[in-house]
């Protein structure tokens, strides 16, 4: 016979304080990148010079199986959260630190990409003092808007990395506001990727 978890749905007007923080500090922060991606869209569209296409500037096999990882990171942290509820507290541990390889093998895709295109832009334009300034593959504002999306994101990245780091170099993976509330934020760094993805990559 298996366990059963107790229902976690609690009304709004009851949430305990924890959440609602979280919650209002991932609005807040879902308000940034919104600005960020949208002023790179009307960028884009009320330019004159075009933006690359998708695939001629940035890779797209890197990109894809980068994202199948954070993808599945949120899914491992979730069990690290289901296993603590059930009182299996290895589990969550193990669940947790494999979230947290994930999301260093994603931020280390991200940070090759990163290198990659600044080496073919340099390559393509060896005149130019940086890939911000110039673009070979069109508008210099998609470099910057690409730099800026993605590299604040990887600074959420880590910032969720440190955080499980936390949890599991001082044994407190078992406290459940503490974990479920990285598991909120997790959740949020791995939402945002998809707009980005496809603001940046596909459209």
């Amino acid at each position: 016979m298996s366990a059963t978890i107790p229902s976690r749905t609690i009304p709004l007007n009851r949430w305990p304080a924890h959440r609602l923080a979280v919650w209002a500090f991932l609005v807040n922060e879902g308000f940034l990148f919104g600005s960020i991606l949208a002023g790179g869209l009307f960028l884009r569209f009320g330019g004159t010079v075009p933006w690359p296409r998708p695939g001629e500037a940035l890779a797209l096999g890197p990109v894809i199986l980068a994202t199948f990882i954070l993808i599945a990171s949120s899914a491992t942290l979730n069990e690290s959260l289901d296993a603590l509820r059930r009182g299996n507290t290895l589990f969550c541990r193990r669940w947790l630190l494999g979230t947290a390889l994930a999301g260093s093998v994603f931020l280390s895709i991200q940070a090759y990409e990163w290198w990659e295109v600044t080496r073919a832009a340099t390559a393509l334009a060896p005149g130019t003092t940086a890939p911000l300034l110039s673009n070979p593959w069109g508008a210099a504002t998609f470099m910057q808007i690409f730099f800026l999306a993605t590299g604040l994101h990887g600074l959420h990245v880590i910032l969720g990395l440190v955080l499980m780091a936390w949890l599991l170099l001082t044994g407190t993976e078992t406290n459940e506001t503490r974990l479920e509330s990285v598991a909120l934020y997790w959740h949020f760094v791995d939402f945002v990727w998809i707009f980005i993805l496809s603001t940046l990559y596909f459209l």
